[in-house]
């Protein structure tokens, strides 16, 4: 039972992470291809 908890913890966690973590990578990344094109 702890374990299927724990499981579900870190699951939704890095999940959530993921989407965000992408978003702001693109955000800079786009700002670092415009100046320097």
């Amino acid at each position: 039972m702890k374990l299927v908890k724990a499981s579900s913890s870190p699951v939704v966690k890095p999940e959530v992470t993921s989407p965000k973590s992408e978003q702001s990578e693109v955000s800079p990344s786009s700002g670092s291809d415009g100046e320097h094109q």
